[in-house]
């Protein structure tokens, strides 16, 4: 590109950042004025005191910042086309349009929810405008080298304007709903105003020769979505037909007196006595708009034109009453809208061919968040039904029966409740997403649970615990292994350190056989105490309880020993080779050994001379002579058996001694429970074996692993129909299920967790009938079935007088 041509160039972008620069000042001065005002009115009508301190705070702002907001403005401009046109070498160029992007990073709850609503405000502004966007796009790429600058960092894209206007409100000290109010004037009053900017500066650039041939992009026309079934249907063409043919003959009936004795009434008596109807029914009502329903009677015109339009209204209202997918309070509020639309109807011919047109987006809009959010339960507390009282409170009390100024009603209800749903659709997957996240969260919890249960069965197997041993483990040290597993993951040295304590507790209270074992007991008793203790205060134990539990943690090991030099220390001949015999004995008491000799070496980095003695104590009594004691216990008593009667006799010899400590410091009200805890723990065992003997539990009934296996491949947000016996009917959203576990989490439509069943409940609802998959397609538009019924009513009514005339001849 030569010199000259550059010098053009940078000619012309200057006079497109005047026009910008002259928008901005003029249209912020205008934004300002506009926007006041219209908060302080709104203000005015606010009915509520915290919606109307919010307007009242927003307009000071906005009154207080006027010049901040026309500074940020200007130089958010400037910076842009200092970006993107730099004077100096391409080569900067990036640099410069890197500058141009804000730094990113973690923002919270409340800022993303600005954010998001800032992009939302920039895509419709796009999307309105997306012809004159896209001429602009092609031109400023020609005045730049022919390189295409990305959307959002162009100097006119809305999201400069935005972006400028967001710094104000992120500066503002305000509560966040005053945040949004102040997003909401600067859509309404300043980014709507963009179009008229855009078409200056094309009308610049082609006036400077800039592609002045250029052809705008046709914009695509959003047609209404059309059902699958119509897909694979020969006839959806001829059924479109059928509606566009009923609607002309709507719109293009000659205005003919239906009885010629009648006078015909005038289109413009027909609107006036349809708001007369209007105003009794808003005197009536006193803005109580959900007490009852509209039932308002519309003139008799004797014109079939006229007829038809306000017959097309009342169809529509009556099909909305039969819908049993939205809320009576909803339908009671949308049925005061048959008088401000039929007067629509009546001056706009849009209103029925045009599926974009505003009322109808809003209505549609209205009906389609009450047929997601709302149930036969909501009632006239729901936050949607307050949103859409506030709807048709503003249109009774505002339309004036003139389509231009009830056009620029419609459309600002229609921005604002558009922006409703779709912060209240964000809330409500939000909402799903917690729910999602909390039941992962017990899922994971639950499976830690299963392999602390798995390891701990493993370690104890069939042996028979003290009750006060079997609480310690199963209750207490299992919270913590939990805690653990949960904080440190499987395989990390404080879980496996975690599951060698369960060896070491259960080789403390063996019987000690010789005076290696006991010395190595004494050795590891204060680590042993210590590890305990650390885990008993991180599962939220007090002091009083742990000590409880260590002290008889101690009764338990003291006397087993003592009950097994009564009954002999050394083993039989028998016993031990009966010992032998069970290998899966022996390797259990040597992993005990094992860890008790483990538990010992944090004590020998103080001591290393006991450490070294202790350990070769405990080495030479590991596996033959402890699996031979254990067995010794389990062949002649067992050791609940063994501990019952030594802590009786303990307690008998104490009550002949004189009141007080007991030998080795141990109370005998301490032995004597005990001893009466070891009786409970033998009842119970009893109690249970001839349970087992004498019942028969009842199984519970399983579906097959394929039924079960279709319910765990279903999608997330599958909806069913749960209408079990008993039960209200309800659709719930099936919404996460744990493949592991099995469990499966069901919500609302609000993304709230009703109900957390198993896979094996859905199976067998599914099996039984009280369950059915929902297949929610699609339905058609409202509009479109009014039509459709239109039409069939038409067509049967004009084959009537043809049939009658065939019969006549």
């Amino acid at each position: 590109m030569s010199q000259k041509t550059q010098a053009q160039n940078r000619e012309i972008l200057t006079g497109t950042r005047a026009i910008m620069v002259g928008f901005c000042e003029t249209q912020g001065e205008n934004f300002l004025t506009e926007s006041c005002e219209s908060l302080f009115t709104q203000s005015e009508r606010a009915k509520a005191d915290n919606e109307g301190r919010q307007l009242y705070e927003a307009r000071q702002s906005l009154e207080s910042g006027g010049s901040s907001i026309r500074r940020l403005l200007d130089e958010r401009l400037k910076k842009q086309f200092k970006a993107c046109f730099p004077s100096r070498s391409r080569s900067d160029a990036p640099a410069q349009a890197a500058q141009a992007i804000e730094d990113l990073g973690l923002v919270d709850e409340a800022q993303m929810e600005i954010t998001v609503a800032v992009n939302s405000m920039a895509h419709r502004v796009e999307s309105e405008h997306a012809d004159q966007l896209y001429a602009l796009a092609q031109r400023m790429a020609l005045l730049n080298s022919g390189i295409k600058i990305e959307d959002d960092l162009t100097p006119y894209s809305p999201h400069t304007f935005c972006n400028a206007y967001l710094k104000f409100v992120d500066n503002d000290t305000h509560e966040q709903a005053v945040k949004l109010v102040l997003l909401k004037v600067f859509e309404r009053f300043f980014l709507h105003k963009l179009g008229s900017l855009y078409e200056e500066l094309n009308q610049y650039l082609v006036s400077a020769n800039v592609l002045p041939n250029l052809k705008h992009k046709t914009s695509n026309l959003v047609q209404p979505r059309r059902r699958k079934s119509d897909e694979n249907s020969p006839a959806p063409q001829r059924r479109q037909d059928d509606i566009y043919k009923a609607i002309e003959s709507i719109l293009h009936t000659e205005n003919v007196p239906i009885d010629p004795r009648s006078p015909v009434m005038p289109v413009e008596q027909v609107i006036s006595e349809i708001f007369a109807q209007q105003q009794q029914q808003r005197a009536a009502v006193g803005g109580d708009w959900l007490s009852q329903p509209a039932a308002p009677v519309f003139p008799a015109t004797n014109t079939l034109a006229l007829q038809q339009v306000l017959q097309v209204i009342s169809t529509l209202f009556g099909m909305v009453n039969t819908e049993t997918t939205v809320a009576s309070p909803v339908k009671n509020l949308l049925s005061h809208l048959q008088t401000p639309y039929a007067q629509i109807a009546l001056q706009d011919p849009d209103f029925l061919q045009d599926p974009q047109h505003v009322a109808r987006q809003l209505f549609s809009s209205m009906l389609g968040a009450s047929e997601r959010w709302t149930d036969d339960e909501t009632d006239s507390s729901n936050e949607l039904v307050q949103r859409i009282n506030t709807v048709v409170e503003r249109i009774m009390s505002e339309s004036q029966g003139d389509v231009k100024q009830d056009m620029a009603l419609f459309g600002e209800l229609l921005q604002e409740f558009t922006g409703y749903v779709e912060n209240f659709e964000r809330k409500v997957k939000l909402t799903e997403q917690r729910s999602v996240q909390a039941a992962q969260g017990r899922e994971k919890l639950r499976e830690n649970q299963l392999k602390v249960e798995e390891t701990i069965a493993e370690k104890i197997g069939d042996e028979t615990l003290p009750l006060p041993i079997s609480e310690l483990i199963t209750e207490v040290w299992s919270s913590f292994m939990t805690y653990t597993l949960l904080r440190h993951g499987e395989g990390t040295e404080q879980w496996k350190e975690a599951a060698r304590t369960i060896d070491t507790v259960l080789w403390y209270i063996e019987p000690k056989t010789n005076a290696a074992e006991t010395k190595l007991a004494d050795d590891i008793r204060h680590s042993l105490h210590e590890t305990l203790e650390n885990g008993m205060q991180n599962v939220g134990l007090d002091a009083g309880e742990i000590k409880s539990k260590l002290t008889a943690l101690d009764l338990c090991q003291k006397l087993a020993t003592e009950n097994a030099a009564e009954h002999g220390g050394s083993p039989s001949a028998e016993q031990s080779s009966h010992a032998s015999s069970s290998g899966a004995d022996a390797s259990s008491s040597a992993k005990r050994n094992k860890a008790a000799s483990a538990a010992n070496s944090k004590k020998a980095a103080a001591k290393p001379s006991k450490s070294a003695a202790n350990s070769n104590a405990a080495s030479k009594n590991t596996a033959g002579k402890k699996a031979s004691g254990k067995n010794t216990a389990g062949k002649t008593k067992s050791r609940i058996a063994m501990q019952q009667e030594s802590a009786k006799q303990q307690e008998s010899a104490t009550q002949k001694t004189k009141p007080g400590k007991a030998k080795d410091g141990a109370s005998p009200d301490m032995l004597g429970k005990l001893a009466k805890s070891l009786d409970k723990k033998a009842a119970v065992d009893s109690a249970h074996t001839k349970t087992r003997k004498t019942s028969v539990i009842k199984p519970v009934r399983k579906a097959s692993e394929t039924e079960i296996e279709k319910v765990l491949s279903m999608k997330f947000g599958t909806w069913l129909y749960w209408n079990k016996p008993g039960e209200k009917p309800q659709e719930v959203k099936l919404t996460w299920y744990n493949s592991r576990t099995q469990n499966c989490m069901l919500s609302n439509s609000k993304g709230k967790e009703i109900a957390v069943v198993t896979a094996n409940v859905i199976a067998l609802g599914m099996q039984d009938g009280w369950i059915e998959v929902l297949q929610r397609e699609k339905k058609k538009p409202l509009f479109e079935r009014v039509l459709e019924t239109f039409s069939s009513q038409a067509q049967s009514e004009s084959a009537q007088p043809k049939a009658a005339s065939y019969t006549k001849h």
